[in-house]
């Protein structure tokens, strides 16, 4: 999950070591603060592509065939929005 100190890091530096990895498929993205997951796919050569899930959005993890709610990723999580 990414936490207000990490975030920064998380999109940055890490995102950048971790798009070295040939075997990467997916990044995955969650936040802390409110419900929304973000998830970057690796595309053609360079290319990754980004897309963004809110309530009540379906979340595809295409890398491994597996698919679920948003809201049931934030069920139980009390959010200080």
């Amino acid at each position: 999950m990414l936490s207000p100190s990490t975030e920064a890091l998380d999109r940055g530096d890490k995102f950048k070591e971790y798009r070295s990895l040939p075997s990467l498929e997916e990044y995955v993205l969650i936040s802390s603060t409110e419900i929304n997951v973000e998830i970057y796919r690796r595309g053609e050569g360079r290319l990754w592509l980004y897309t963004a899930y809110q309530s009540p959005d379906l979340i595809e993890l295409e890398s491994v065939g597996f698919e679920f709610s948003i809201d049931l990723l934030y069920e139980d999580v009390f959010l200080n929005e």
